[in-house]
């Protein structure tokens, strides 16, 4: 599964990962049954453009045949090279180059990770885009969508400091007229700096929904996407959260907290739409494809979406803060 990165490395976006299972069944007696049938040849594509990054990627890939009928035997990488991929916004097309970057989990696949990418581009809200790849051997997959509208904090709903007095969760609240089909995914994070070295380092840290029992033990329940425009987290996923960057240390002084972001995405129709049927995995990064009847690219498989991206904050109590021995400014309070 490849999963939808964050910060600034250049393959930012959601991939899919088409997993083919052909149907065997045992109760066939006839010899010239074949349960993989006619392999076709089929073409994947993936690009979900991205509001919050000037760089935006693309991944290209293949069907592929094996021996036997497990799809993890083939060790090669389905990727494929020197195609000719642009994106229209607006009035502006944006032609990809092709790159590489070194593989971190080489179990199956050796070589280095093979993608697209186009740099200084960030889409704008409520443009129309259109995509067009034509392959090396002519083939051509196309697809288009319209770039969601912006979201705007709902202050009258957000909570502005917290802990907030006989409440025991923190709630944000945003603003949007996109359909009420659109779907919004909400993240919260702390954000913090750390001394290291005599110098302050810049970190942020996901803070769960809530927690709850799994397996005999609690876990971490992160937010999901959905219709909604409006999400609360419980005040004891912060105080977990709050504990943890400084697990182990006892020197709590070096820690300066700053806020809680709330950093809430609004995905476009085909990803709303990709997120309804059951596409996405539960941790609201990755997307799957069990079946090959999913998709929104012309003449292959694949998704081409976008999500605009809005940031609010909210501000933590000092008293509170220091609590846990944090601090609330750099400097000497």
């Amino acid at each position: 599964m490849k999963k939808l990165l964050s910060g600034k490395m250049p393959l930012k976006a959601f991939c899919l990962l088409i997993v083919f299972s052909p149907l065997l069944s045992s109760g066939c007696r006839d010899e010239n049954f074949d349960p993989k049938g006619d392999i076709k040849e089929k073409y994947i594509l993936n690009c979900i453009l991205r509001s919050d990054t000037t760089v935006q990627t693309a991944t290209l890939s293949e069907s592929y045949n094996v021996q036997g009928y497990d799809p993890m035997e083939n060790r090669t990488d389905p990727a494929v090279e020197h195609a000719d991929i642009r994106v229209w916004v607006g009035d502006s097309v944006y032609v990809f180059k092709e790159a590489e970057m070194p593989r971190s989990d080489t179990s199956r696949y050796s070589t280095r990770i093979k993608y697209y990418y186009a740099e200084n581009f960030r889409p704008q809200a409520d443009k129309p885009a259109e995509i067009l790849a034509v392959l090396p051997n002519g083939r051509k997959l196309h697809a288009s969508t319209t770039t969601p509208l912006e979201v705007q904090t709902d202050y009258a709903e957000t909570d502005s400091l917290v802990p907030v007095q006989g409440r025991d969760y923190i709630y944000a609240a945003w603003i949007s007229y996109s359909s009420p089909t659109t779907y919004f995914y909400p993240r919260f994070s702390l954000v913090y700096f750390k001394i290291v070295n005599g110098l302050p380092v810049r970190f942020s840290k996901f803070i769960p929904a809530r927690y709850t029992f799994s397996g005999g033990k609690e876990v971490p329940v992160y937010p999901l996407p959905a219709t909604g425009v409006k999400y609360s987290i419980d005040m004891d996923a912060l105080r977990r959260t709050m504990q943890d960057i400084s697990a182990g240390d006892p020197d709590k002084s070096k820690y300066v907290i700053l806020a809680i972001v709330a950093d809430v995405m609004a995905l476009d129709m085909n990803l709303s739409g990709f997120y309804s049927s059951g596409k996405l995995l539960s941790d609201g990064f990755s997307v799957k494809v069990d079946e090959t009847d999913f998709t929104n690219i012309e003449g292959g498989l694949g998704i081409f979406g976008a999500y605009v991206n809005h940031e609010l904050a909210i501000r933590i109590d000092k008293k509170y803060i220091r609590s846990f021995g944090y601090k609330t400014t750099l400097v000497d309070e």
